[in-house]
């Protein structure tokens, strides 16, 4: 194994508010702290690289799963959403 993915999807949705809820996993926005979270637990306890994956949708959340202890970045609803004008962004913040 050469490295880990942290995170993906979740069924957790309670950070939605009932009438806009639906059935299925969430990916995007409204994973992004949990999964920041997640990659800071598991990068804290890895001595192999973990890629963060979940809720980077701009500059900011891509710098806080690096801050939190991911070595690379992978991409998804943001990239959908944002195109590659995302991709821009979090290069130049970093």
């Amino acid at each position: 194994m050469a490295g880990i993915i942290a995170t993906n999807t979740t069924l957790d949705h309670s950070l939605i508010p009932h009438q806009l809820d639906q059935e299925g996993g969430l990916s995007g926005a409204p994973l992004r702290e949990k999964a920041t979270a997640f990659v800071g637990e598991i990068a804290a306890q890895s001595i192999i690289p973990v890629i963060a994956s979940g809720g980077i949708c701009d500059a900011e959340s891509a710098c806080e799963k690096f801050q939190a202890g991911a070595q690379l970045i992978q991409l998804y609803t943001g990239l959908v959403y944002r195109g590659p004008r995302l991709l821009q962004e979090i290069t130049n913040k970093l």
